[in-house]
């Protein structure tokens, strides 16, 4: 049952931060079949629960998932990851007070876990406290300056600060790790570049058109922008080639500029936020 587990976790973390979307979309399957495998075994197992709530995630059961979550919690109230991997889900959901409370907990169980290096900052990030995520991506740096998930919620953070001259690095080296994602075109966009924000766009569109992810970035570039139609257009392809990212809707700042458009709030009809 361990390796069952292992397996699992292993895969998840490579759907979560593989170099590519490709890689990661491959890596999602194999991590839930192995956590229905370990649950088969032993259904009193708590990871494979957050597991399957990942996959759920994915299907846009906000409830099933929850659930799971919350079963891996009954499981084993004191597993750190657990705790962490459900405040980060909720700070995507927009549930801030919920998601720092959590984070809070999977700090105090294990401060120095290393699901803990990428996703304390992303939290902050995403319940809008971007000094506390700079900071804490920081100080995961100083440990681990080859910890590849920090930088580009550090690189989201500096510019929502307006620390431009600081976001300069660390936009860099996320782009390098994550280069679909088009972190050069999103630092353009905040410094009002207009133009150079659009040609680094295009050039990583045309790299990588079968990625989910550049869809998703396209549209936060073009939200960044202000260009609110081409940030819808993006965000409806990136919702139908990538349904996973869809959950953060409700939370992440880079929607902030989008939702008193009635568009948004049909988009979150849509896939089951309101009804």
């Amino acid at each position: 049952m361990d390796a069952y587990v292992g397996l699992a976790s292993a895969y998840l973390m490579l759907g979560e931060y593989g170099s590519d979307s490709a890689e990661r979309e491959g890596a999602e399957p194999l991590a839930v079949a192995m956590a229905e495998q370990a649950l088969r075994l032993d259904p009193s197992l708590s990871t494979p629960h957050g597991i399957v709530a990942w996959d759920l995630v994915s299907e846009w059961d906000w409830e099933g998932a929850e659930r799971e979550f919350l079963a891996a919690i009954r499981l084993e109230p004191d597993q750190s990851q657990i705790r962490c991997w459900y405040s980060y889900f909720l700070a995507g959901m927009g549930r801030s007070e919920e998601a720092l409370r959590e984070l809070s907990i999977a700090q105090r169980l294990d401060p120095l876990a290393p699901w803990l290096a990428a996703g304390a900052p992303a939290v902050y990030y995403l319940v809008r406290d971007y000094e506390r995520s700079v900071e804490m991506g920081l100080q995961t740096i100083a440990a681990d300056p080859e910890n590849e998930n920090v930088y580009g919620w550090m690189c989201a953070s500096y510019l929502r600060l307006g620390r431009f001259d600081e976001s300069a690095e660390v936009c860099e080296v996320a782009q390098e790790y994550y280069p679909d994602w088009a972190y050069d075109a999103y630092e353009h966009a905040f410094r009002g570049e207009e133009e150079a924000a659009l040609q680094d766009l295009a050039r990583a569109v045309n790299i990588f058109p079968e990625s989910g992810d550049i869809y998703w970035s396209a549209a936060e570039v073009h939200a960044a922008l202000g260009d609110i139609d081409g940030a819808f257009r993006w965000l409806r392809r990136g919702i139908e080639e990538d349904r996973s990212q869809a959950y953060q809707l409700p939370g992440d700042p880079a929607w902030d500029v989008l939702r008193s458009d009635p568009r948004f709030a049909e988009i979150l009809r849509e896939i089951g936020f309101e009804r």
